[in-house]
């Protein structure tokens, strides 16, 4: 395994950092995506600097874990994973080691299990995903690219949420349900009818806003 990079200053660089540490995982440091970050060290890691710092450290050295997690800087997340990508690093796959994902689930490049998170038999789960902590992916559930559930969310079995959609914290979707592309899915939420692209739902049973 090469010495990790974490992308970006934010709270959830932490929970990543936190992540890679029990996976006793190298990391170098961290890079911030802002020229006016004026942070020396996130959770005792060393910010190196901006962007620039990846110049310093080529795609045959380190690998790139995304410490980018809220909704509001949602499509940040997928447009640094697709332009570092295209400059040929690879993104980690990480898997708390308090997580549970079946033998058969597959998970994507760059795919973030956190603490507590279930996924069962033949679900996929896209590149760049997020499974927050003690979110449920139930089985043959089709988990999209780029796509973040939030903690404590609960996605029943043969459920497909599109690329880049936000699944608040504590929300349900039902089994069977298809949520489209770009969507938000508002925390508490039950979504027991399918969602269409980019589309925002909330309430019970979740209707469009």
């Amino acid at each position: 395994m090469k010495p990790l990079l974490i992308l970006g200053t934010e709270d959830h660089a932490q929970v990543v950092i936190d992540l890679c540490r029990s996976l006793h995982l190298e990391i170098k440091g961290v890079v911030s995506l802002s020229r006016q970050e004026s942070a020396s060290e996130i959770a005792g890691v060393p910010v190196l600097g901006d962007d620039r710092v990846l110049k310093e450290n080529p795609v045959n050295e380190v690998n790139l874990v995304s410490g980018i997690g809220s909704v509001k800087v949602g499509k940040k997340r997928e447009v640094l994973f697709s332009r570092y990508k295209k400059e040929g690093y690879e993104f980690c796959t990480l898997v708390h080691p308090m997580a549970s994902v079946a033998q058969t689930a597959v998970l994507g490049e760059g795919a973030v299990v956190m603490a507590g998170a279930v996924v069962q038999a033949g679900a996929t789960i896209g590149a760049n995903a997020i499974l927050n902590t003690s979110s449920s992916v139930d089985h043959h559930c089709r988990i999209g690219d780029h796509v973040h559930i939030a903690p404590g969310s609960v996605i029943s079995g043969r459920v497909q949420i599109g690329r880049g959609t936000f699944v608040g914290a504590g929300a349900c979707v039902i089994q069977g349900v298809e949520i489209g592309q770009g969507c938000q899915v508002a925390a508490g939420a039950v979504v027991v009818a399918p969602v269409f692209d980019g589309s925002r739902v909330l309430g019970v049973p979740a209707g469009e806003h």
